[in-house]
């Protein structure tokens, strides 16, 4: 029997909205990955990407049948990489707008809320985002904490992550207590992924992208280049009307891709 295994975006973040989801377009056999979070027991020193792809890896071998499927969003790419390279039972990989050129990804969400920014008049926070984009290595070091804290203060952040509002709301009704969003663990894992993530083997499962035509933090142009050095195998598919978040927003056209 074929298992679907999910795993979220972030870091920081989980897949309780895609479980409800999932669950009711595919039924039981869906098993959604959870990050290790302050919100749900974690330690602070807990928090770092070696830590988080064991995690993925952990859960997946935990539940895994004969043949699996993998399902990554954003982040989630790299566990799905991760898996592949260490399990021979990964029948298809479906990744959904996934940002594995990291800094690209961070360079398109500093960029739009600058200019959210100037468009309210802060110009304060809008020079203080350009300046860190000026930095053309875009290397992790003591400035991207407060260029985070920024951009995370942008009401309008969000906002582009869906190109629907509808899905927006009931996205974000779902991340409350335990499934809130946390910041800590965007910040410990960011800052480790970037020299563990350094070295990367190619995994040889077939693999379909999907990409959003209306997703302004990762683009097809930004990321092939990057996802061919982890996947041999790809295949691209792009969905009109629709941003950040394929797999949510043409969620039956997205696990049609399954079969």
């Amino acid at each position: 029997m074929t298992r679907v295994f999910y795993f979220h975006g972030g870091p920081g973040g989980n897949s309780t909205f895609e479980r409800a989801l999932f669950e009711k377009l595919l039924g039981p056999n869906v098993y959604c990955w959870n990050e290790p979070s302050l919100k749900r027991g974690a330690k602070l020193d807990e928090l770092n990407y070696e830590n988080w792809l064991q995690s993925s890896l952990n859960f997946f071998k935990k539940n895994k049948s004969d043949k699996n499927i993998l399902i990554g969003h954003s982040f989630g790419v790299f566990a799905c990489h991760h898996i592949a390279l260490n399990d021979d039972s990964i029948d298809k990989i479906i990744l959904s707008a996934p940002a594995s050129d990291r800094k690209s990804s961070e360079r398109n969400i500093f960029n739009f809320c600058a200019e959210d920014f100037l468009n309210n008049n802060d110009i304060e926070k809008a020079n203080k985002l350009k300046d860190y984009l000026s930095d053309k290595e875009l290397n992790y070091d003591n400035s991207l904490l407060p260029a985070y804290q920024i951009a995370l203060s942008n009401e309008k952040l969000f906002n582009r992550y869906f190109y629907d509002p509808n899905h927006l709301q009931q996205f974000f009704s779902t991340q409350v207590g335990e499934f809130e969003y946390d910041v800590d663990a965007l910040f410990n894992v960011r800052k480790t992924w970037e020299v563990a993530s350094s070295k990367k083997n190619i995994a040889q499962s077939k693999c379909i992208v999907v990409f959003g035509e209306n997703d302004p933090i990762v683009t097809k142009e930004n990321e092939l280049k990057s996802l061919r050095s982890m996947f041999s195998n790809l295949e691209v598919k792009s969905f009109e009307k629709c941003s950040h978040h394929p797999h949510i927003e043409h969620s039956e056209k997205f696990l049609s891709l399954i079969n």
